[in-house]
Parts: structure tokens; C-alpha cells; sequence
């Protein structure tokens, strides 16, 4: 492999481009390894234990990867991180499929399965049809949700998260990020398969929707969806607003947003499950906006189970 290949493999593992199940196919060993470190502490006496081995690996990756980027780029010490940084992601990943499967049904052999009534109600209330979301009316989901049965909302979180789904937008958090935006330029970064953007636009909301385009195998990107980076993104467009729904956890690409000039309000929708999504780290170093969940559009973020907020930061006015 070149070492293009390489450093750019490795991008996108810090990145959190790959799924978990796309990992163990790619590093098969470090999933062994990290399978019988972290499977005996899962039993609840063992949840310190669990959490110590979780921030030793994430302190090792973070301490890693600052060597990648002093050297710029070097292969060999590109080889020697790429071990570290793959564990985290993939105990990232595991922490977040565990907690969904924590609370789903299993068929037989193990496969994990959607009961027919379930099925149909779920993609009655979500979709429009096969994968492709809709906004979700807020009346009928109170009323419709409840005839699911718990561990089955988990078990659809679960699967569609495999298809880099992780969360439902109600017709009312549409219009209320809409109202935020108003006719300012607006750009959505890692936007996936472009549904926020997409329900947007519906609403009237002049807004751009682009992500590298690394999930592939998983993701089927609209042609609207312009394959950019965030950083090259925010640089080409310098759009007023910015949003993010459900970004990976610990990303590298992030903290670009508050480094562009342009950029007066940020919004992004991620799990308060800090291994889940978002990079908090940074949210909480930055020193130029103003920040805070709105309870509110937390909401509105649907379902309940996902446990999402919705973050607004806004740009401070210096005298």
C-alpha cells in the first residue's frame, strides 16, 4: 500500500468514516484484541473497570495521533498510531451498538429481527418509502410511538444506523431550524444522505448539503450532496450557518467550523452520549461562540430513545 493510501486510510479512520462492522472486516486482529480486553467488563460490577479501559485507549489514540499530525504526515509513525486510533473507533462504535442491542429483540441464531406489525408501523411513522425519511408529525408520533414495542425500537435504531441513519427529524424541529436560519447562506456538513438538507429546502431554507462521501458502501448520496470535506467546504462556500446532524464522535473536523471567520451560528444535533457522537472536547475549548442545548429543539429530535440535543452556538460580538 502507498503511502497516500495509507495516510489517507488512516484520515478517514480518525474521521470515523467506517462503520464498526467495516472495521472488524478491515483490521480483523485489533477486533479480536479488543474483544477480549473489553468483553469481561461488561457485566455492571465491572463498569469502573470499563470506564478506566475506555479512557486509557481514547488517551493513547489522542496522544498518537498528536505525533501523526508534529510529523507531518511521516509513514512510520503513521504505522505506529494506526493500531491506537483503530481501537478507539472501533470501542467507540461497539459502545453504541451495544447500548442500541441493550434493548432490542433477537430472532433466532441470534439475528435480530423486526416483527411485522412493528415493521409496518415504524415505516408508516418514518419513511416515505424504503430508507428515505420524512419529517415525522409530531402528533402522530405520540400517539402512533407508543404502540411500538420498546425492545423493537431499539432493534430499528440498530439496523438503520447501519445505513448511517441515527436519528428522525418531526416537522416541527424543521420548521423551527428553519426559523433560526432564516435567509442567511447555510451549509450542512457531513450531511449523509442530504434528509435534513432536503426537508429544508422544502421549508423554503436556501441551504447546501456536502460530506467526503467515505461511507459509500453504506450511504447512497444524492447528487445534490457535493462531495467536500468540512474544511475545504467551509473554505469554498464561508457560508453564516453551519449545521451538523450526528457527527462522529472525537472528529477532526469540527473544530474547522469554529475556526472560519464566516461562521456566525453552528448548530448540530448529536447524542448527550459523549462516545456516541459529536466532538465535546472541542465544544468545550472553543472560545468564540456562545453555547447551550435548546431543550426546546431537543425535543423535537425524534425518538426519545436516541437520547439526541440539539447544540446552538452563536458567534460572541466583541466591542
Amino acid at each position: 500500500m502507498m503511502k497516500t493510501d495509507i495516510l489517507a486510510e488512516y484520515q478517514q479512520v480518525v474521521a470515523g468514516s467506517f462503520s464498526l462492522h467495516r472495521l472488524k472486516e478491515r483490521f480483523p486482529e485489533q477486533w479480536d484484541a479488543i474483544s477480549r480486553e473489553l468483553t469481561p467488563l461488561c457485566e455492571p460490577e465491572e463498569s469502573r473497570k470499563l470506564a478506566s479501559a475506555m479512557q486509557r485507549i481514547s488517551m493513547a489514540a489522542d496522544a498518537y495521533h498528536s505525533r501523526v499530525k508534529k510529523s507531518r504526515g511521516n509513514l512510520a509513525v503513521i504505522k505506529t498510531a494506526f493500531p491506537f486510533v483503530i481501537r478507539h473507533q472501533m470501542i467507540r462504535l461497539w459502545l453504541t451498538n451495544a447500548y442500541l442491542l441493550s434493548v432490542s429483540d433477537y430472532g433466532k441464531e441470534g439475528k435480530a429481527r423486526l416483527s411485522l406489525w412493528d415493521g409496518f408501523i415504524i415505516q408508516r411513522l418514518l419513511f416515505r418509502q424504503g430508507l428515505e425519511r420524512k419529517p415525522v408529525s409530531m402528533a402522530w408520533f405520540k400517539i402512533v410511538w407508543a404502540l411500538v414495542r420498546r425492545k423493537q425500537r431499539g432493534l430499528m435504531l440498530y439496523l438503520v444506523q447501519q445505513k448511517g441513519i441515527y436519528c428522525f427529524y418531526s416537522d416541527k424541529l424543521v420548521k423551527a431550524l428553519a426559523g433560526l436560519i432564516e435567509n442567511r447562506p447555510c451549509m450542512e456538513i457531513a450531511a449523509g444522505d442530504g434528509t435534513l438538507t432536503r426537508f429544508l429546502r422544502q421549508e423554503g431554507v436556501s441551504v447546501r448539503a456536502t460530506d467526503n462521501h467515505a461511507w459509500t458502501r453504506d450511504i447512497d448520496y444524492p447528487d445534490f450532496v457535493e462531495k467536500l470535506d468540512a474544511e475545504s467546504a467551509l473554505r469554498k462556500y464561508a457560508p453564516a450557518v453551519v449545521l451538523c446532524s450526528w457527527p462522529p464522535a472525537g472528529n477532526n473536523f469540527e473544530k474547522s467550523v469554529f475556526a472560519s471567520s464566516s461562521v456566525k451560528l453552528y448548530i448540530v444535533i448529536v447524542s448527550r452520549k459523549a462516545f456516541a457522537s459529536g466532538n465535546w472536547e472541542v465544544y468545550k475549548k472553543q472560545l468564540e461562540f456562545e453555547w447551550q442545548e435548546d431543550p426546546v429543539l431537543s425535543g423535537l429530535l425524534l425518538p426519545p430513545e436516541v437520547d439526541g440535543a440539539v447544540l446552538v452556538f452563536r458567534r460572541k460580538i466583541h466591542d
